[in-house]
């Protein structure tokens, strides 16, 4: 299920205390930001530096550099410059923030919801840090905490709609899923062009048993939904009729999603189980080869095709296969593994 990250924009005008700081690097830091504002980047961060090395504790420098950073998508040199900034103080929430943000767009939630608390405590007025942390702890399955912080950053502001996507990813996980649907509809009432939200609203319905509404929803996110996010809705269709039987139907979702995008992994291992329970397995097994050729971490592959290959009667390379899978996370290989199959 894809989650929504709303990306603030920052200014980087941000100021603590300059009267602290020599009139040259003054000087400098005005230019950067005026730089910065007239669209030319690479300017800015050069004048930057040559704040730091005027003054290196200009900690507005540190600051604007990873906002910069972040913008561009560097993700690891937005944190650097973050990291740098706390070594001169540690009691600015914007930092923790931005600190937050970056890791989150790394993957790193653990770090993120680590961040984001402490931006909570500096500044219990910022919805925004309640966002973050809430986002980061969704995505760690901590989702009593989710509800809790992002309620918080609701109170302080509710006419984001993205807050309450987040608040109906965590009642979703805490098996709320009425109170999900009435979040979920909530974010189409505020954003109506928003089409990732149909994705949420769809597994609702699915874990309501309402398949006609699940489905109503799907095809209004394949309607309005272009490029990946399109795709992404094709597969959720698949899967939901993967899930009930309907094969063929299943198949076709699968190949629409493969039309757009036949270098997609997930797209690959999908079409994959679905030949296998069509039992053409050695469709699945290249369907496999192709997705592992794309991502070698792909587990979902390695386990469908150690499954074709079994069918095939291809023990060793089925068993190979799971082996790969469990090593790569997928708990329910062992069971394979410990099988007569692999213990002749």
């Amino acid at each position: 299920m894809r989650n929504v990250f709303i990306v603030f924009i920052f200014l980087p005008t941000l100021v603590f205390s300059q009267e602290k700081y020599n009139l040259k690097s003054k000087k400098i830091f005005k230019q950067a930001q005026e730089s910065n504002k007239s669209g030319n980047i690479d300017e800015a961060l050069k004048l930057y530096e040559a704040c730091l090395k005027e003054e290196p504790k200009y900690i507005e420098a540190y600051y604007n550099m990873s906002v910069i950073e972040y913008d561009n998508k560097n993700y690891d040199r937005a944190i650097k410059y973050c990291v740098n900034a706390l070594k001169i103080s540690k009691t600015k929430a914007p930092i923790h923030r931005q600190l937050a943000k970056s890791y989150f767009m790394i993957e790193n939630y653990d770090s993120s919801a680590y961040y984001s608390k402490i931006a909570t405590l500096l500044d219990p007025k910022s919805d925004e840090s309640f966002y973050i942390l809430a986002k980061s702890e969704n995505n760690i399955k901590k989702y009593e905490k989710a509800l809790n912080h992002i309620n918080k950053a609701i109170d302080l502001n509710n006419t984001v709609a993205d807050y309450f996507n987040v608040k109906g990813i965590a009642n979703f996980g805490l098996e709320n899923f009425d109170d999900a649907k009435t979040d979920f509809n909530k974010v189409i009432e505020l954003e109506p062009g928003n089409t990732s939200v149909y994705k949420n609203l769809a597994n609702v319905y699915i874990a309501l048993d309402e398949p006609e509404k699940a489905l109503e929803n799907i095809d209004k996110g394949i309607s309005s939904a272009t490029g990946n996010e399109k795709i992404q809705y094709l597969l959720l269709k698949g899967n939901y009729y993967h899930t009930i039987g309907e094969l063929d139907n299943a198949k076709a979702s699968y190949e629409e999603a493969y039309k757009l995008n036949n270098q997609s992994p997930v797209v690959l291992t999908n079409m994959a189980a679905v030949m296998i329970d069509k039992s053409k397995f050695e469709e699945a097994v290249q369907y496999c080869d192709k997705a592992i050729e794309l991502d070698p971490t792909m587990t979902e592959a390695y386990f469908n095709r150690g499954i074709a290959n079994e069918m095939l009667r291809k023990t060793n390379e089925a068993c190979a296969d799971w082996e790969e899978a469990f090593i790569l996370g997928a708990v329910k290989a062992e069971e394979f593994l410990n099988s007569p199959t692999c213990n002749e």
